[in-house]
């Protein structure tokens, strides 16, 4: 990350970019000496990439004059592009950012004819290296590796040259970071330039040859700070954790949803009765790493929420029909006999607002990461998207933000992500709809393989991968955001409860299988399980405490229990922390 593409290869760099710069006419050439005759970024690279999807395709072929480019030129091979860019000298191209992200550039799916190259290969979908099985895998390991921690403890250096004090003068020089002139910000006065050829001319190869951005940072910039924080997430150490303590009676009823806010515990009954009890995270040197007491059955006994719920709705009492937000103070409860959605206060149980704008009984409801944005689904087949008034507690308007129209049969669960700007609901007929959140917009329809199966339950992790699970069949699927199906896996159990880590890469499932409860850690992106746990029931909802230390697991008889990290493990991750801190 000191060098810039053009100085990666020692042999390239001594061999042609530097003779060519030491060796420079500057009368003659009537411009300033340059290392590299091409740039690290332009219009021009992006096409080249993301030749595969529109509307880059058009533009390139506009670009080529109404043609696609000369085969042997064509983005087709990841290898070959490496090779590249250390042999040829005419390439000193960066990444872009959709190597990290969008799987579909690397395949052809729209079956574009873009000829053969001289070696008689037909361009089709970009050859990946040995360690990827497919493009997802591929960008995934990418990311992975550009979020690593080599990287980011070197990301500083890539700045100074791109964006700091390495980008022009005597440390560009000494970096072997050097362009040409028209490339830097404010080299020439475009308007001095009378003649409206020449004028034209320049501005032209500024436009296609590249243009390095503004330089921000005059001194060199800063190393981050080594990580802090003590990773003892149970995601750490799958095979490491333990349980520590069952409670008993938690509640009053089998608990249907369990949330850890802030220093308590909210628990939901399937009497729709509400518990709030103490909890509070622990240093590795107390065993457990954790406090967890029980609020007094009085307090619990009374404080209820919402209506009785419609005909029907007890069979499938389960996590889609509450939420409860971020700060713990609001409960969100449908699946009431009036039609209606509540919101309800945790500490009292008393009614906040309810709104009644389904034409049918409201079957689910999803809220967003920052419990700003509340969707609910029907039997009416409509979704709908409302903004909530984090600071009053109510909803901002009694009118929802969008309709979601597409479905042909009952809503049977829905997902939302803000920073991803999805809303994804999921029907009774197996069907999965991807919606816009901002616009509210249709995107695309996700439709099952084979026999339908009534979706029971879909998610969308923060990396963008969703994953659903049928009831019926029992299978979890995982698919893109585009639509792609990546894996899918019969779970042979019944689930009830669902988790995404925070990284995006891991997902929790529980349920039950017979008369035992089954906890499963599966990756988003392959499937695969990681981490199976068994408890003495069934169980009903799992959730993690602050930083994912805590893994609590609610049974169908009240009880819940509470997974961690093993005490030596966690012992010998602080000490290891110490030492790396000096002590």
């Amino acid at each position: 990350l000191s060098k810039p593409i053009g100085a990666q290869s020692r042999e390239r760099l001594e061999k042609h970019f530097l003779p060519r710069y030491r060796e420079w006419d500057h009368e003659m050439m009537k411009m300033p000496p340059f290392m590299y005759g091409t740039h690290y970024s332009s219009a021009g690279y992006v096409l080249f990439y993301m030749i595969r999807i529109e509307p880059f395709t058009t533009e390139h072929i506009r670009l080529q004059s109404g043609y696609f480019d000369n085969p042997n030129r064509m983005f087709h091979s990841v290898p070959l592009a490496w090779q590249g860019c250390q042999t040829d000298f005419g390439d000193v191209k960066e990444l872009i950012p959709e190597w990290y992200y969008q799987p579909e550039m690397f395949r052809n799916m729209n079956g574009f004819d873009m000829g053969t190259r001289e070696s008689g290969e037909t361009i089709g979908d970009v050859k990946l290296p040995p360690w990827a099985e497919t493009p997802e895998d591929f960008t995934r390991i990418s990311r992975e590796a550009l979020e690593s921690e080599y990287v980011s403890s070197n990301l500083h250096r890539w700045i100074d040259l791109i964006f700091g004090d390495k980008q022009q003068g005597k440390k560009a020089e000494d970096a072997c970071n050097v362009f040409c002139h028209y490339t830097y910000e404010n080299a020439i006065d475009i308007d001095a330039i009378k003649d409206e050829m020449k004028r034209n001319s320049v501005l032209a190869q500024i436009e296609q040859f590249g243009q390095c951005p503004s330089q921000i940072f005059s001194k060199p910039h800063p190393k981050r700070f080594p990580r802090e924080s003590i990773d003892i997430s149970v995601f750490s150490k799958l095979t490491s954790i333990k349980s520590y303590v069952r409670k008993e009676n938690v509640a009053s009823a089998p608990i249907v949803r369990i949330c850890v806010r802030g220093e308590c515990v909210v628990v939901l009954g399937a009497d729709r009765s509400v518990g709030i009890h103490k909890w509070r995270n622990a240093t590795a040197d107390f065993i457990p790493p954790f406090s967890f007491e029980l609020e007094k059955k009085s307090k619990s006994k009374h404080r209820r929420i919402g209506v009785e719920f419609a005909r029907g709705m007890m069979e499938e009492l389960d996590m889609r029909l509450f939420a409860v937000s971020h700060d713990g103070k609001t409960i969100f409860s449908c699946g009431h006999w009036d039609n209606s959605f509540k919101l309800s206060s945790a500490e009292t149980g008393k009614l906040i607002q309810s709104i009644v704008a389904h034409k049918d009984v409201v079957t689910c409801l999803a809220l967003s990461r920052n419990s700003r944005v509340l969707v609910t689904g029907s039997k009416d087949t409509t979704v709908m998207v409302w903004l909530r008034d984090p600071v009053h507690n109510v909803l901002a308007s009694v009118h929802p933000q969008h309709i979601l129209y597409g479905h042909d049969d009952e809503i049977t669960c829905v997902a939302v992500d803000v920073d991803i700007d999805v809303v994804i609901s999921g029907s009774r007929d197996g069907t999965c709809i991807v919606y816009s959140l901002r616009s509210g917009n249709y995107t695309r329809s996700i439709y099952p393989r084979g026999r339908t199966v009534p979706i029971k339950w879909l998610g969308v992790s923060p990396m963008g991968t969703i994953i659903t699970y049928s009831g019926d069949n029992l299978v979890l699927r995982a698919y893109s955001m585009n639509g792609r199906r990546l894996h899918s896996t019969d779970t042979k159990m019944h689930l009830n409860s669902f988790y995404f880590s925070e990284s995006g890469e891991m997902v929790v499932v529980a349920g039950r299988k017979g008369t035992k409860g089954v906890l499963m850690a599966l990756s988003c992106h392959s499937l695969r399980v990681r981490c199976r746990e068994e408890t003495p029931r069934p169980i009903r909802s799992i959730a993690l405490s602050k930083n994912e230390h805590h893994l609590l697991v609610a049974m169908d008889d009240a009880s819940v229990m509470v997974y961690a990290l093993n005490e030596s493990i966690m012992r010998r991750l602080t000490l290891q922390k110490l030492k790396m801190l000096g002590f």
